[in-house]
């Protein structure tokens, strides 16, 4: 429902707070902070986007697939600690999401996994939540240590500004700039 009050999320690592593209602005006027946690079903994320222009929020795309990442936007990547294919979803503040398996030949947007999403817009700002199943991502739930590699960016049109937890340098699809997350 995109509240962010469930129960589940209480429990759930809070992300370290999203850098600045590198290069780009010292200072971010608006923070976004991002939890993750899992079960042997689903990676879940929540994703809360603080706006103090909500008047601003630029929302581009109708339907699945449409190029959401044209406004505003959040993008979560995911991959396999050895470096394996990458998985990437981006939802915009109306929840229209646009998802591809990336190889190391080409993004397919053919890639249409049964996940479950929903965001919610507030006075200043707003969230979305993210359920993506490890089967679509043709893995197990991860065992107590495993790693693997992700990040989440955040595109910002109102200032304009790109911020990501684990910080990028030319754009958010760089699977050399991935974080590690240890489950």
């Amino acid at each position: 429902d995109g509240k962010r009050d469930d129960l589940g999320w209480m429990y759930a690592a809070e992300l370290e707070p999203f850098l600045p593209m590198y290069g780009a602005t010292a200072e971010l006027t608006a923070s976004t902070i991002a939890h993750v946690t899992y079960d042997d079903r689903a990676l879940y994320v929540a994703i809360r986007c603080n706006e103090p222009r909500m008047d601003a929020l630029e929302v581009v795309g109708a339907r699945r697939d449409d190029n959401v990442w044209m406004g505003d936007s959040v993008d979560l990547f995911v991959q396999g600690a050895s470096g394996e294919p990458f998985y990437h979803v981006i939802v915009n503040p109306a929840n229209v999401v646009w998802d591809a398996k990336h190889t190391a030949e080409v993004g397919d947007t053919s890639w249409n996994p049964e996940l479950q999403t929903a965001t919610l817009r507030g006075e200043d700002f707003w969230n979305v939540e993210i359920a993506l199943p490890w089967a679509a991502m043709d893995r197990q739930a991860p065992a107590p240590g495993t790693s693997l590699r992700a990040n989440i960016c955040r595109q910002r049109r109102a200032a304009p500004e790109l911020s990501a937890w684990s910080q990028v340098v030319t754009g958010f699809v760089e699977p050399g700039s991935f974080g590690t997350w240890e489950f």
